[in-house]
């Protein structure tokens, strides 16, 4: 038995498909804790154990190292699995390796972690730094739930996310530089991350790229509404996007709805076809076997694109051509170009069996028992904060927007993706809540392992 740390920095982003993985290794006898990304970076690690993720690299390198360190000091190995490892910007694989030596620094981690990659291009550039830890091809999660296989075990939970909805357009938008939440300044000037990952001139394309496809996008999206007045088109904003601009521009649009609620996936599952431009619900889709137009009226934005979706589906320069192919039922187009980035699908059976073959953590119990206190510490840490941001105006600025993206609300849907978790692996699995922040998931007492 292992201790299994799954944090979840975007809920809308990352719940779902986490949820089906703490519930395989659940299922085959571990115990899962799931956790709001900060957590026990603030109030100390349960104990040893094994954590699969990201976010113990909070900025690109050079990468502040006291989070990887106070980790190690507890006993936690690190199995590096990054949220956006192989979809980046430009018009194949050289440019990507440019961007993934931006990511993190692989060279930190020690010989008991791993590097976890999407896929053969990645492990390829991984294995040439001569790291400590070990490289494995593993696909990611988010990719991996979308299958048909799990569809069925979703199915009453996609229904409650799209409120019955069925049928519907869907367009996704990624357009985060021209339309952030946050002011042009911040987000753009004063950003780590965006300063650490953009140098200045292709930060200043990527703008001028994203800006002219937001207005593209909104005007197909009239458009369609206009062509197609029977017929519901949702609109689903990237959740680093400013979704209030679209909601002021398609008010008077009776049949669009602008919506950033539940798991993209949900939406994806039970629309007819998906338009986009760059964005990774396109490979989504594709494995989920939806139809996928990609609509790209500047097909010479290449360098500021993230070109890997762009190769996916019916491309569509115009509005006409749009409308033609939702009309005609378009072909998948699928040339699988996508499959030397995102490699492996069955991603949670292979994280199962490698966590299986490890042995890390103290027993389920001593473990809860330590996360429990660590949950009650964070929680009353919690409270101080409150109270500073009462009178700081900036921190409370902060707070909400590192809550939009966390969103407790749906993160707190937990126990009821551990029930269709249950359906999907044919066990009955248990989930205690041990803070609005976290969740503790094993096998229930006299269930059998999967």
């Amino acid at each position: 038995m292992s201790t299994v740390y799954l944090p979840v920095e975007i809920s809308r982003r990352e719940l779902v498909a986490k949820t089906m993985l703490a519930g395989s290794l659940a299922a085959s006898g571990h115990l899962v804790l799931m956790f709001r990304s900060d957590l026990f970076d603030r109030v100390g690690w349960p104990g040893p154990g094994i954590y699969i993720g990201k976010n113990v690299f909070r900025s690109a390198p050079p990468s502040d190292v006291s989070f990887l360190k106070r980790m190690q000091m507890s006993g936690v190995r690190i199995w590096h699995l990054d949220e956006e490892g192989g979809i980046y910007l430009g018009d194949g694989e050289a440019p990507w390796r440019e961007f993934l030596s931006r990511r993190f620094n692989p060279k930190l981690l020690g010989p008991k972690d791993k590097v976890l990659a999407w896929g053969e291009w990645q492990a390829e550039y991984f294995s040439k730094q001569e790291l400590s830890a070990s490289v494995h091809i593993t696909g990611h999660v988010n990719f991996d739930v979308c299958r048909p296989d799990y569809a069925e075990a979703l199915a009453t939970f996609d229904s409650q996310q799209t409120s019955g909805a069925e049928n519907y357009i869907l367009v996704n938008t990624r357009f985060v530089l021209s339309n952030s939440r946050t002011s042009g300044n911040e987000h753009l000037m004063h950003s780590a991350t965006i300063r650490g990952f953009f140098d200045q001139d292709l930060m200043f394309d990527k703008l001028v790229t994203d800006g002219h496809l937001y207005y593209d996008f909104i005007q197909m999206v009239v458009g369609l509404a206009n062509r197609f007045p029977d017929r519901q088109i949702v609109l689903r904003p990237h959740p680093g996007e400013d979704s209030e601009s679209y909601r002021r521009v398609f008010a008077p649009l009776k049949n669009v709805l602008v919506t950033g609620q539940g798991d993209v996936g949900s939406w994806i599952r039970r629309s007819s076809c998906i338009i986009h431009n760059g964005c990774t619900t396109a490979i989504q889709a594709t494995i989920g076997g939806k139809p996928v137009i990609t609509y790209m009226p500047r097909p010479d934005d290449r360098r500021a694109t993230a070109c890997l979706p762009n190769w996916i589906g019916a491309i569509a320069h115009d509005l006409d051509t749009v409308v033609a192919l939702i009309n005609n039922g378009q072909d998948m187009c699928d040339g699988g170009k996508w499959r030397r980035t995102i490699s492996v699908l069955d991603t949670v059976e292979k994280l199962t069996s490698m966590v299986d073959a490890e042995a890390i953590g103290p027993s389920a119990e001593w473990a809860l028992n330590s996360a429990r206190l660590r949950c009650f510490r964070f929680r009353a840490s919690e409270v101080a904060r409150s109270l500073a941001r009462t009178v700081s105006p900036r921190r409370a600025d902060q707070f909400k927007h590192i809550q939009k993206f966390f969103d407790p609300t749906f993160f707190g849907r937990v126990p009821e993706l551990t029930k269709a978790a249950s359906q999907q692996f044919s066990t009955n699995l248990e989930c205690k809540k041990l803070d609005s922040g976290c969740f503790a998931i094993r096998l229930a007492p006299n269930a059998t392992r999967k």
